[in-house]
């Protein structure tokens, strides 16, 4: 089997069916099946990748902020799905970056002896050539890498996808893979795209792409229009190869099975600048209409038409109660002293480009000055500020 998680891949942009991009294209003339409702609990790598592992809430895996690392913070009480997949007598290789094997900042603690890891497709290839049976785990960053230089790009999407293409490809020819699942573990908002206040949490960052590849199918591609979420690939993953999963409390389901999910609890703070400004956005995905949004310190229904309409006082006690047993800072985020963009505050947020590549080079009392700026430009311009490169 093959997992390959392609980083920060928008959902709400993936098309398998007919899609612009080389990898798209090459999906669609494969076949399979395409969630095309998948999203994640927590849209950044660490507790999205902990959610995929667990098959849990970050409340429940323990991995509550993005800058955890999983190898200190993961805590679910269970075996990861790799440890579990391991202990069964199937080896499991992970293939990343050499970087991200040294910083060992994605695999939980009971996977260091469980799985085999490498950086080069030539070590990667020998190992799976003396197995039979063998599970690897593909973690690509090209379309994240090409995210961060968007600029230069009409469409990042489909460039981004174009560079996954060749490796996808490669990694394909390792094997005769029986079973193929491409996913993403969060989206991403692109630097040249604005930020609406009424709109903070969008599709574009906790949409994921989930898509399962037909060995021998008939080469067309099946659309599943139920709402699901990374962490149900564990059960999926485990009831494909058959191990026991019966006796583990997780919060994914099997995608294969009739069940789906009601509602999706998406938790995030979306940054506007790293370390200066962010905003406690949790909010909870009933169906593909409706969404109940706490932003701070209030709670929201957000309509089809992006409209924020106010709750009433029973609806939101209610809300509270939900809320604390989901999400992990509720408590954290209502009663901050930090000083924070609200609606009210602001009709419009206009967001360009945050960065240049080399402002993460420059010191940092630079950095501090020009957060200072920025913090004045919001407070005493209308409440209208832009990020320019």
């Amino acid at each position: 089997m093959l997992l390959y998680l392609s980083d920060m891949v928008r959902g709400d942009l993936f098309n398998p069916v007919n899609g612009e991009s080389l990898l798209e294209k090459h999906l669609s003339e494969q076949g399979g099946t395409y969630w095309n409702n998948a999203f994640t609990p927590a849209p950044d790598t660490p507790r999205s990748v902990a959610c995929l592992l667990s098959g849990m809430y970050p409340k429940g895996h323990g991995v509550s902020t993005r800058g955890c690392g999983l190898l200190e913070s993961f805590d679910s009480g269970n075996p990861s799905l790799f440890k579990l997949i391991s202990d069964s007598g199937v080896p499991v290789g992970v293939w990343r970056s050499q970087q991200e094997i040294e910083e060992n900042f994605w695999l939980p603690r009971d996977c260091l002896d469980a799985v085999e890891q490498f950086s080069k497709k030539e070590d990667v290839v020998k190992w799976a050539n003396n197995k039979e049976d063998f599970l690897l785990y593909r973690h690509q960053n090209s379309y994240h890498n090409l995210v961060e230089f968007a600029k230069n790009f009409k469409n990042p999407h489909k460039t981004g996808l174009d560079t996954v293409y060749y490796d996808f490809i490669e990694t394909q020819k390792i094997s005769n893979f029986d079973s193929i699942w491409f996913f993403s573990d969060h989206g991403c908002i692109f630097p040249r795209e604005s930020i609406d206040a009424k709109d903070l949490l969008n599709d574009n960052r906790t949409k994921i792409a989930l898509f399962k590849l037909e060995k021998e199918g008939a080469k067309r591609v099946t659309k599943n229009n139920k709402l699901c979420a990374i962490f149900d690939l564990y059960p999926t993953i485990l009831s494909q190869m058959g191990i026991s999963f019966r006796n583990i409390g997780i919060d994914g389901l099997d995608l294969n099975s009739k069940s789906e999910h009601s509602q999706i609890w998406i938790d995030d703070w979306l940054s506007l600048h790293p370390g200066d400004f962010e905003i406690p956005s949790l909010y909870v995905k009933k169906n593909l209409d409706s969404t109940v949004m706490y932003i701070d310190g209030d709670f929201f229904l957000k309509s089809p038409n992006n409209e924020l309409i106010e709750l009433d006082s029973r609806d939101k006690n209610q809300l509270e109660i939900d809320f604390n047993k989901h999400f992990t800072h509720f408590r954290l985020a209502r009663n901050t002293q930090r000083r924070r963009i609200t609606i009210n505050q602001c009709a419009e947020i206009n967001k360009r480009q945050i960065f240049d590549t080399i402002f993460y080079f420059i010191p940092n009392f630079v950095r501090f000055i020009q957060a200072k700026k920025i913090v004045l430009n919001l407070f005493y311009k209308n409440y209208t500020f832009k990020f320019r490169r």
